[in-house]
């Protein structure tokens, strides 16, 4: 609008002027060497006007051409630049269709001409990531740190790919996040899923209400944490005295849990293993897997005599509780009572692949060979044949004959 209203008033002036031109023409005389140009004042100035027209368009015909020609802004990322949108929606419904390859392609080709570079770099090396395509995903994500003003974004996304690949890598980096409960959802998200691969739960514990509030974990996984840092701080515990004011500060309700009474009883064991012992029969009513699997570290067969009585009579009720009869099995192991751990483990109607092995073990001991084999058979036709506990195996490797 500024524009015309100063040609208009141009015009308006060369209107005004004109007349006076006209009748007052007067003269210019250029002379250089023996050349001399004579011409009206009215004549020069057109030919200056016509002259900084030309110079005008001149200079708007080469940056044309240069525009066209050039090798960055060849004719063809002119079309890229017009058609990235498209594109970048195709990327995205690759990803959606999980279409790894075309979506790094098509994300990382025309990021440079996104509006959101970062964003293209950054599916690219999620793409890419999902391909196991590692130098790919870091130079993605190198190109991605070059943009701003996200480079926040990056460096979560580059300690989120390490959490699978190098998880004390990754450690470092969310440790500069200095994550706190104010800290934003996506951090605290990344310090999840680190800490939980590193297995820190000292770590866990104090920002675990922060992770259910921000729904990172339900409220059935956050009780299972809760529970299990529990656990660990009391097995963790420096003194006699530090267990039992853990264990006092626990509801009545948490006494009632097998997985805090195995821990306190373990961690009692240490200071003091007739009070563990007496804990142990006293919270021992029903088959409990994670009691059973601490009973063989604080008892011994021959010589607690209690805890025989205790497990035969609960074996008599419960006949056919796999868990319980590998616990009886393992105490007779560790005191070299081989043959009465295979009556026990032969004595039950039905046999899980835990018993099957551990049951070949005894066999191989005893040097029943084909029994050993045919018992090895039956626990690789079950699911699944060789998720069992290691320590069962590691009970026969203890006792060489």
């Amino acid at each position: 609008m500024l524009r015309m209203l100063l040609y208009l008033g141009f015009i308006l002036l060369g209107a005004m002027v004109a007349p006076i031109l006209l009748q007052h023409k007067g003269f210019v005389l250029i002379s250089f060497g023996s050349y001399s140009i004579k011409t009206t004042a009215l004549a020069l100035a057109l030919f200056v006007l016509a002259l900084f027209g030309f110079l005008q368009v001149s200079l708007w015909c080469w940056r044309t051409i240069k525009f066209l020609l050039s090798d960055q802004l060849s004719l063809s990322h002119l079309w890229q630049k017009q058609n990235v949108d498209s594109f970048t929606i195709q990327g995205q419904l690759a990803l959606m269709n999980q279409n790894w390859e075309d979506a790094e392609n098509l994300m990382a080709k025309y990021a440079k001409h996104s509006k959101l570079p970062t964003l293209n770099y950054l599916s690219a090396a999620h793409a890419a990531h999902l391909q196991q395509k590692i130098k790919e995903r870091d130079q993605y994500l190198t190109y991605a740190a070059k943009e701003q003003p996200t480079p926040l974004a990056v460096q979560l996304a580059q300690a989120h790919y390490l959490v699978e690949d190098n998880v004390e890598e990754a450690r470092k980096r969310v440790d500069r996040f200095h994550i706190t409960p104010q800290s934003s959802q996506l951090k605290l998200h990344l310090a999840w899923l680190t800490y939980q691969a590193q297995g820190d739960y000292q770590a866990i514990k104090p920002l675990l209400k922060i992770f259910k509030k921000n729904n990172i974990i339900s409220k059935a996984h956050y009780d299972a944490i809760q529970l299990k840092t529990t656990a660990i701080e009391i097995t963790q515990a420096k003194s006699q005295a530090e267990v039992t004011a853990l264990w006092d500060n626990l509801s009545i309700f948490d006494h009632q849990k097998p997985v805090l009474q195995a821990s306190y009883g373990l961690a009692l064991n240490v200071f003091d293993s007739e009070a563990a012992k007496k804990f142990i029969l006293r919270s021992l009513k029903k088959p409990e897997q994670e009691l059973l699997n601490c009973i063989e570290k604080i008892f011994n067969w021959e010589t607690d005599k209690k805890i025989q009585t205790q497990l035969n009579r609960m074996l008599k009720k419960y006949p056919d509780d796999h868990a319980l009869i590998q616990c009886i099995a393992r105490l007779c192991i560790q005191s070299r009572l081989f043959q009465k751990a295979k009556t026990y483990l032969t004595q039950s109607a039905t046999i899980d692949r835990n018993t099957a092995l551990l049951l070949a073990h005894v066999c191989e001991y005893l040097g029943e060979t084909k029994l050993a084999i045919e018992h090895y058979k039956q626990a690789a036709a079950m699911p699944n044949p060789f998720q069992y506990q290691q320590h069962q195996a590691d009970a026969i490797k203890t006792h060489p004959a």
